[in-house]
């Protein structure tokens, strides 16, 4: 239930110049396996969203072009990640699970929640078999987009299949003529056995953070060490 699944994010402020490039990268180490097929393969039919499969031997990744959105990750048969029970996996909304993406705004504020990134189509830029399956998605501004946030851009996010880990590359282009702050995150939901199972660690001491679990509770608070627990 949505009680085993623990969202985690790390928002960034970026201030990005004309032709510049902000790469956002994330890895999930796992145990190192061999591993024997390595397939990336594109479905448009078999459900109501397009999606990629990166395969190698018993690991595996999904990933929705709506969104750019990966939603399982399995090594050794296990899913690393979570999907909300209730999430609408028809286009309708944004996923709620997997490694949805917030730009150009993380969180609430100008425009809606999150940005636009993550509920709008991305087309397959390159798709690559071999020993480590990959495949990156482009998306790039237009009329919609511009409505909300008037700026020229494109982004790539690389999903790479690694023999001990999924490896994530997120690349934000100016492609205007006028510099732009952003915010982004890649917002994963990590599938656990309970909360109280969770530790944390990282350089979180004395860093303010704003606790929401109880909603007459949401004030903002400050971290007194480096690992966070549940």
């Amino acid at each position: 239930n949505i009680s085993d699944m623990l969202a985690i994010w790390a928002p960034a402020t970026s201030s990005l110049a004309v032709g510049a490039r902000a790469p956002i990268v994330s890895r999930s180490p796992l145990c190192a396996r061999s591993v024997v097929q390595m397939v990336a393969a594109v479905d448009e039919t078999s459900e109501p969203l397009k999606f990629v499969t990166l395969s190698a031997g018993d690991n595996e990744a999904k990933v929705y072009h709506f969104g750019a959105c990966v939603t399982s990750y399995k090594k050794d048969g296990i899913d690393y990640l979570a999907v909300r029970p209730d999430a609408k996996m028809d286009g309708s909304k944004p996923i709620s699970g997997g490694i949805p993406h917030c730009f150009p705004q993380f969180g609430p504020g100008a425009m809606q929640q999150h940005g636009f990134a993550r509920n709008l189509d991305w087309e397959v830029d390159e798709l690559v078999d071999g020993d480590e399956p990959k495949v990156v998605f482009k998306l790039t501004d237009s009329e919609y987009t511009r409505g909300m946030w008037d700026k020229a851009f494109e982004l790539k996010y690389a999903v790479t299949l690694k023999e001990d880990s999924l490896d994530t590359s997120f690349v934000v282009k100016n492609t205007g003529d006028d510099a732009f702050d952003f915010t982004a995150a890649l917002h994963t939901y990590w599938s656990i056995t309970g909360i109280d199972a969770i530790k944390i660690a990282g350089d979180f001491e004395g860093k303010e953070f704003l606790k929401k679990a109880n909603a007459a509770a949401s004030l903002f608070q400050h971290y007194k060490s480096g690992v966070l627990t549940g």
